[in-house]
């Protein structure tokens, strides 16, 4: 009985405490999409990354793992980094509200520009690394967005991309977030047993359609959060999670446990 059991589309939100403004953020991370290959389209919201690979993150290329100041976002590359090389990189924001006030921040080493949903927002090419900084709110919109950056080592040694949005939207006392519908009942996985099976004598069964209320609930956030695809390149779903739980059953059902304790926060009090 957790959220994925009741096969929720939405999750709900609510807060009790005035706030003047909700701040959403986005940092450069191992999450972004990253290529080396220029792609017609590759800054604009309808391109398909799905053949991308994940970012490298913190990495600075050749001159390995390592931050960048005091910079927010995790300087991020591609394995088997090359000097002068040039790295394309993509990721979605999500935004609940018309942003009311949006800034971004990036460091480049050396060169790059930054496109949202397909517009350039920002633009370095002086051929030295260094940070840059723009109002971006014009070209945000409420809903889904894209940030999408080419970043070209022109001088050498090192190569890194960070990147680090900061919106602000209106306050609201109520959220819906559109998550995608992964439920533990879809007969290609719920018949496939669920982490050590009978071993783990689980007092609710032996399948994902039995037991596999949690995995199904992390497939679910990961893909909202952009982790689309598991280790083995494939969509992100339950079938690879469960073998991440087969040694830890236990501590899974107490998990499982505290989101059913979590849905029935929404309808009464939990205590």
């Amino acid at each position: 009985m957790c959220l994925s059991y009741y096969g929720l589309k939405k999750i709900k939100a609510q807060t009790q405490q005035p706030n003047p403004d909700t701040t959403i953020s986005l940092k450069s991370d191992s999450t972004w999409r990253a290529s080396r290959v220029l792609s017609v389209g590759w800054e604009k919201p309808g391109f398909d990354d799905g053949e991308w690979i994940y970012a490298t993150a913190p990495s600075r290329g050749t001159c390995g793992q390592g931050k960048v100041g005091n910079f927010e976002g995790d300087p991020m590359w591609l394995s088997g980094a090359i000097e002068r090389e040039t790295v394309y990189f993509r990721k979605k924001l999500i935004v609940g509200d018309t942003p009311k006030n949006a800034r971004i921040k990036a460091a480049f080493d050396d060169d790059g520009e930054i496109y949202i949903n397909g517009s350039k927002a920002l633009s370095d090419w002086d051929g030295k690394a260094g940070e840059h900084a723009a109002d971006v709110t014009e070209y945000l919109r409420k809903g889904e967005n894209t940030i999408a950056l080419v970043v070209k080592d022109s001088y050498g040694i090192c190569q890194s991309a960070a990147v680090f949005i900061e919106v602000k939207i209106p306050f609201a006392n109520k959220y819906e977030l559109n998550m995608p519908p992964i439920k533990q009942s879809t007969l290609t996985w719920a018949p496939m047993q669920y982490a050590g099976g009978v071993k783990d004598d689980m007092f609710c069964g032996i399948t994902i359609g039995d037991c596999g209320c949690v995995i199904t609930s992390l497939a679910m956030l990961l893909t909202f959060h952009g982790v689309i695809k598991g280790p083995d390149g494939f969509n992100t779903r339950p079938i690879f999670l469960t073998s991440i739980c087969h040694k830890i059953s236990a501590v899974i059902t107490r998990v499982c446990e505290r989101w059913l304790c979590i849905w029935r926060c929404g309808v009464e009090r939990c205590t």
